[in-house]
């Protein structure tokens, strides 16, 4: 009972005083804006943390200088594994080249020569 008889007496209060409530609350609204706007961000930094940023910097500069360099050795080993196999494989088919007339006259050469073949291929397989 109590609290309907306050809470009739604050609506007959906001009643009569409505106008003054609403300006008060648009005042603390625009104020609160303006504070946000001229209100600056201010970095607190632990003191052993001062200077930290240029040592990151740095050091990324570093890892970025690094990575270059790891990428063109990269590519030079690359390039001289990819010669190797081309060169391995010339000499490979030239060799494979010059038995073939001999394969094909002795059957019993040409056996050996595949179970060799074979055996390299499950050699280099383990």
């Amino acid at each position: 009972m109590l609290v309907w008889l306050w809470l009739k007496k604050v609506w007959v209060w906001l009643k009569k005083n409505w106008k003054s409530v609403l300006l008060g609350v648009f005042t603390l609204g625009i104020g609160l804006l303006i504070g946000k706007a001229v209100r600056r961000k201010q970095n607190v930094v632990a003191p052993e943390l001062v200077g930290a940023e240029e040592v990151r910097v740095q050091a990324d500069e570093e890892a970025a200088e690094q990575l270059e360099e790891a990428q063109e050795d990269r590519l030079v080993r690359s390039k001289e594994i990819e010669k190797n196999h081309s060169n391995t494989m010339q000499k490979l088919t030239r060799q494979q080249r010059d038995q073939l007339p001999e394969l094909r006259e002795d059957p019993d050469e040409l056996n050996s020569f595949l179970t060799q073949v074979g055996d390299d291929i499950r050699d280099r397989a383990k």
